[in-house]
């Protein structure tokens, strides 16, 4: 009788049936003692989770279930010590308009709770600029520190612009005092430069001119910026 574990003996294939894609093939695995632990594996489902699905427009898919499920980035949010400031920087030097404001005092449960806070006081902001929203926040309680890290830390690194002409925009922020850390870096298909917003936050500032670069607007379909 034909051992039926021997999936070498079998042809490419042949492990397809109803509910399983045909280019599934036994993949086994052997314990110390010789038994098989993982008796089938689809070579399509270990591909798309290692991300190796490529797009018709050359970017990579991942192929999760969760890919479905995100729509977009809605907002980014930053904390800092004067929400006036930031707010004139944002909304006078770089054009978002607030959407939203509230604050809390302490005992306040839903923010705590959703923060994980305790006793935590807050003036906030909702800012929008294009297709996504910024987030601001000025704790009076707990009181906030400012750890110093470096852009090559872990962790979120900086809050990238996208903008029509950079150069003129560098001039123009320059000219109100913002610093850069570079002058601005040009590739083939876009070009873009870092620098700080008044709390020290990195920010990009970056121009795509090819509307086919994966990075461009033009490829987020519903959603993305349709200013005129």
């Amino acid at each position: 009788m034909l051992d039926r574990h021997r999936a070498a003996d079998r042809p490419r294939g042949a492990g397809a049936g109803p509910g399983r894609p045909a280019d599934c093939r036994p993949l086994r695995r052997r314990r110390d003692d010789g038994r098989h632990v993982r008796p089938l594996l689809c070579r399509r489902r270990r591909l798309d989770r290692q991300c190796h699905r490529l797009r018709p427009g050359g970017g990579q898919q991942c192929g999760g279930r969760g890919a479905a499920v995100i729509l977009g980035i809605h907002h980014a949010a930053i904390s800092t010590p004067d929400l006036d400031r930031a707010l004139d920087f944002y909304c006078n030097l770089l054009g978002f308009t607030v959407a939203s404001r509230m604050e809390w005092g302490p005992g306040t449960a839903l923010p705590d709770t959703i923060m994980g806070l305790g006793g935590s006081a807050a003036r906030q902001a909702k800012l929008r600029a294009g297709n996504c929203f910024l987030e601001l926040f000025e704790f009076s309680s707990p009181v906030p520190s400012r750890p110093e890290r470096g852009i090559q830390d872990h962790g979120i690194t900086h809050l990238c612009l996208h903008v029509r002409d950079l150069a003129a925009e560098v001039a123009r922020l320059e000219a109100a005092g913002i610093r850069f850390r570079s002058v601005p870096q040009r590739r083939p298909t876009h070009v873009s430069v870092y620098g700080h917003d008044p709390d020290g936050n990195v920010l990009e500032l970056l121009e795509v001119m090819d509307d086919g670069h994966p990075f461009s607007f033009a490829t987020l379909g519903p959603g993305r910026d349709e200013r005129p």
